[in-house]
């Protein structure tokens, strides 16, 4: 959650949950190279900030998807997830696909993201 200076004004905030994709979601070139059972996932389940942030171009939004995959990236090590996902709204898609997020095979809205390429964002820069 990120909180506006010297005061209590939510401007901000994202939450994580477990999760987990079929394997007839992913794309075929992948799902061939993974067990046929469900896919051990994160969860970006709400993301949303202030709309005055959005207005005075803040990048708040980017900032807590950044810190949402750092989070995602500590889970890996106790919990062994393959992937974040998020369910997006239509208009949010080209927001997500500018950090790597893909659209899933069955389900247009659901992007994935792998844990490889959150890796490389912030292990190989």
């Amino acid at each position: 959650m990120a909180l506006e200076k010297n005061s209590n004004r939510v401007l901000g905030y994202y939450t994580l949950s477990s999760a987990s994709i079929s394997h007839t979601e992913l794309p075929k070139e992948l799902a061939k190279k993974l067990p046929k059972y469900p896919i051990p996932a994160i969860l970006i389940s709400r993301l949303a900030y202030d709309k005055q942030t959005r207005e005075a171009q803040l990048n708040l939004g980017s900032k807590l998807v950044i810190h949402a995959l750092k989070q995602a990236l500590k889970a890996v090590e106790i919990i062994g997830v393959m992937c974040v996902i998020v369910d997006a709204k239509p208009e949010a898609q080209t927001f997500y696909q500018k950090f790597g997020f893909q659209v899933l095979a069955e389900n247009e809205n659901r992007l994935y993201l792998p844990v490889s390429t959150i890796a490389k964002l912030f292990y190989e820069n």
